[in-house]
């Protein structure tokens, strides 16, 4: 919305901008006289080419398309794109999977002192991911993508998988605390995707929907399994009986106390699919950046040498010029990035501040049980799988990246108004049935920032846009 009214008023395309570029078609000529900046994005999101422009470091410094480095690679990179999606799928199966266990859990441990403690373990999580997400997203523009993916998996995953070697649940909080640090899976698989679909600005959309939907189905399938695996276990023992969904005080005790050896099948599942996902990503997933750009020398000479720390010392660490603020350094240059920052940080705002008490909620104020919190997040999984693999393809190429991000904005708001006056435990299915529409906001968001950076810059485009996310 806000991004609608700082566009308002403005021509559709620049008046000074060449005929043929209005019509669809440039040159080298054409691209030099491209007017930058929100009046150039809005011409672009109605179907107008994207001519490149390097955002980081030289603002408003056009790419010619006679460049050695950036030129569109002639090996055909169809459906190249799909290989992340297996990384996404095991991830959140097996962060999923732990969904219907972990709020009896942390309620058992930390009792009324709940909401604090996770507030504080939430907010730490997110000023890691901040701090560090355009770290990430500049460093996999540098080494590659691959690499960066086997940190970041081994890094989020850390706090489950210490639940399965025999950690407690406090040492769970404050391992999931530090993984803000390594919480940059999307950065990454957004700049996977845009390294393989380039100038196909609806087949993009649809890519990073698709991402999306398949972060919908590991949340379909993963909170309902690790429910009936932890009932099966919990149940059996007369540890836990589910919850029938009927309104509560918050003085109450859910349950009786839960065993974390009753419920340890679960994060053991959780252990495997892991190593499973880091095994996939070390043996077969490809290099996106090796597939779409011929690579300068350096770069080259880089990543040939990633196992030699001499090479990490004298190529890598001072290619990456990093400062914590480089967040804010990369929205300060350009009005349209701006004004997408400012509604990543409203809008998020709200998100989080929902995401990190829902499920605690309905187990301690509904006094949801294993199975039913399993059902809860595997509705949203469902909503989520169709909203990105239906309507994210049908709606943001029919009226644009503006207007479907309104209309997801829309919907979060009527989320909020029916969870705040939820009385029953019905009710909080119907809110999660309009994170439906909600789940236009982000691939329209990723679109938009996709036609605006270099393609060597994409990477620590989007990081920032999720350390904002992530604040």
């Amino acid at each position: 919305m806000l991004l609608s009214s700082s566009l308002q008023g403005s021509p559709v395309l620049d008046p000074r901008c060449p005929k043929n570029v209005n019509r669809g078609r440039t040159n080298n000529d054409d691209l030099n006289s491209f007017k930058l900046g929100p009046t150039r994005m809005l011409a672009m999101s109605i179907g107008a080419p994207p001519a490149r422009t390097a955002v980081m470091g030289n603002i408003g410094v056009m790419s010619s398309s006679s460049s050695t480095v950036f030129d569109k690679p002639t090996r055909n990179t169809t459906n190249k794109h799909l290989y992340v999606l297996p990384v996404l799928l095991l991830e959140f199966l097996a962060l999923a999977i732990t969904r219907a266990v972990l709020p009896s859990l942390l309620l058992q441990t930390f009792q009324g002192r709940i909401y604090i403690v996770m507030g504080c373990t939430e907010c730490i999580r997110g000023l890691l991911a901040f701090l560090t997400c355009p770290l990430f997203g500049r460093l996999s523009d540098i080494v590659g993508r691959k690499p960066c993916f086997f940190v970041t998996i081994l890094g989020s995953m850390m706090p489950v998988c210490s639940l399965a070697l025999g950690g407690d649940v406090l040492l769970f909080v404050w391992l999931l605390a530090i993984s803000g640090a390594f919480s940059n899976t999307f950065t990454l698989t957004f700049a996977y995707i845009s390294d393989c679909i380039k100038d196909d600005r609806e087949k993009r959309v649809a890519a990073y929907g698709l991402a999306l939907a398949t972060f919908g189905l590991s949340y379909t399938i993963g909170p309902m399994l690790g429910g009936y695996l932890a009932n099966s276990k919990l149940l059996a023992s007369g540890a836990l009986a589910d919850g029938d969904g009927e309104i509560g005080t918050d003085e109450e005790k859910f349950g009786d106390e839960i065993d974390l050896g009753g419920a340890k099948l679960v994060f053991i599942a959780s252990l495997v699919l892991t190593i499973l996902d880091l095994a996939y990503i070390w043996f077969i997933l490809p290099e996106s950046t090796d597939i779409s750009l011929p690579q300068p020398e350096g770069k080259a000479k880089i990543r040939r040498n990633l196992s030699n720390l001499e090479s990490w010392r004298d190529d890598v660490i001072p290619n990456l010029n990093w400062t914590p603020l480089d967040a804010l350094r990369i929205f300060s240059g350009d009005p349209l990035l701006a004004e997408i920052g400012r509604i990543v940080l409203l809008y998020y705002t709200g998100v989080w501040a929902i995401v990190s008490t829902f499920v605690l909620y309905a187990a301690k104020r509904f006094h949801f049980g294993p199975e039913r919190l399993g059902e809860l997040m595997s509705a949203f999984g469902l909503c989520t799988m169709v909203a990105e693999a239906v309507l994210v393809r049908i709606i943001v190429p029919a009226v644009g990246e503006i207007r479907s991000m309104q209309y997801g904005l829309i919907a979060f708001a009527l989320q909020c108004a029916v969870l705040a006056f939820a009385f029953e435990g019905w009710q909080l299915f119907l809110c999660v049935f309009l994170s439906t529409m909600t789940n236009l906001v982000y691939p329209s968001l990723t679109s938009l920032i996709s036609h605006v950076v270099a393609d060597d810059a994409v990477g620590e485009a989007l990081g920032a846009i999720n350390g904002v996310k992530a604040l």
